[in-house]
């Protein structure tokens, strides 16, 4: 008992329930709900914060993917002005201001490394439990094996919105606890539960079936030792056994899915259609666009009768189904060099993190250069996960909260401010 008390008193000593108690609020606001006050507050007041403390938040975004996203932000707020639906799309750019905020706060309200690592694994915990209640509920109102497989898809109410969502959280979450796996798990207890959310998460992609989220999943999951492992000959190992799996999963596709074979595939389930239009509609203001949100769109493909609508299809098209296309659509080329900038500046910025990670722990054991590359392969695996996603479809919902979170934690992570690397790791290349 008095060693029970002595780990309290530790913990408290080093700030670990502060930690934790962070990266639990800050875990809500990364994966689990997009729409509730208590997110909006959370962003709210995570912008606040950052306004406060602006030297430190200066620091997380003083380089080149601060810079583009910034000038991103900007000229979405600007595309309102010239809008098919001006009302509109200030609502639009109303509704995001807590979710910019948030985003804009995380990286110095995290601060150091250790920080972005417990908020993983908090919110892939809180996410997962929420996916196991509804695959509880799913169960105990469809039952169990073919009867839950055929109907969870079409199952409402539904947790997020649609299908695609949720199997987009379930694959987040997955690829988060597999790299907090890789990275190690002290304790029984914890490695059980770690591989029980596991378990949770890919049995949730496999009775909702949801096509698109698998196909980004596994393309994920096949990047992902590429990307972790350390050493030329492990990653050409890796990729021959990478090729050998994918091309097992394309010739078994329909058998994992059988929605993969339906007629449904042509055309992407329609999608072609919305595609197709929106490239049409480009030319006609291929700079600046038709201004930022949905109902700008729902103002050009549906009642703007000055040009021609968009092809009737039964299904009614909210957005351009793909994300570049919607950037495209919004704000013309500026929003496309812009968004594509940063991204890009992201991707590099997170790619010179993980050299540095792999140089800080050459020659130590096999375990620790894992566990060194662990986290900042998954933010590579992550963000490619969902712009890959975005080639067909528009993150939307909980998808588009987390397309914005994962940068501002992996800014955290590759850009850290001075003095906030927890691990004591060195500071990676370009950073302010």
């Amino acid at each position: 008992m008095k060693s029970f008390f002595g780990q309290l008193k530790a913990a408290w000593e080093r700030r670990a329930f502060l930690r934790w108690a962070v990266g639990l609020v800050a875990g809500w606001f990364v994966l689990c709900e997009s729409s509730s006050g208590v997110t909006d507050a959370i962003g709210g007041l995570a912008g606040l914060w950052a306004l406060w403390h602006w030297r430190k938040t200066w620091a997380c975004w003083r380089n080149p993917v601060g810079l583009c996203f910034g000038l991103g932000v900007l000229w979405a707020v600007a595309s309102a002005c010239w809008s098919m639906d001006p009302q509109g799309a200030w609502r639009d750019v109303a509704k995001s201001v807590t979710l910019a905020l948030g985003v804009f706060g995380l990286p110095a309200a995290l601060g150091g490394r250790g920080r972005s690592r417990t908020v993983l694994a908090c919110s892939a915990g809180l996410l997962t439990v929420r996916l196991a209640a509804d695959l509880v509920r799913l169960a105990a109102e469809l039952g169990v094996g073919k009867a839950l497989l055929a109907g969870a898809r079409y199952k409402h109410p539904y947790l997020f919105t649609h299908p695609n969502v949720s199997c987009m959280m379930a694959g987040f979450s997955a690829l988060a606890l597999a790299a907090l796996a890789v990275g190690g798990v002290r304790g029984r207890w914890r490695r059980a539960a770690l591989a029980a959310g596991l378990a949770v998460d890919l049995g949730y992609l496999v009775v909702m079936g949801s096509r698109g989220p698998q196909i980004v999943f596994a393309a994920a999951v096949l990047a992902y030792p590429l990307l972790v492992l350390p050493g030329w000959k492990a990653r050409l190992a890796a990729a021959l056994a990478v090729a050998a799996a994918g091309a097992g999963l394309w010739l078994g596709a329909v058998r994992i899915n059988p929605r993969l074979g339906d007629a449904t595939m042509d055309g992407f389930n329609g999608r072609d259609t919305v595609w197709r239009y929106v490239v049409k509609l480009y030319p006609e203001h291929p700079v600046r666009g038709f201004g930022y949100g949905k109902h700008s769109f729902d103002k050009v493909a549906y009642h703007d009768h000055s040009r021609r609508p968009l092809p009737y299809r039964p299904t009614y098209y909210p957005h351009a189904h793909s994300y570049w296309l919607m950037l495209a659509f919004q704000g013309g080329g500026v929003a496309v060099v812009l968004w594509g900038g940063g991204w890009l500046a992201l991707l590099g910025g997170l790619a010179r993190a993980l050299r540095r990670a792999g140089k800080g722990a050459a020659g130590a054991p096999w375990r620790r250069q894992l566990a060194a590359r662990s986290v900042p392969a998954f933010f590579l695996a992550a963000v490619g996960m969902v712009l890959l996603y975005g080639t067909g479809d528009y993150p939307d919902n909980l998808v588009r909260e987390v397309q914005f979170a994962l940068p501002a934690l992996a800014l955290a992570w590759a850009w850290p401010p001075r003095g906030d690397v927890e691990d004591g790791g060195s500071r990676p290349e370009g950073a302010p």
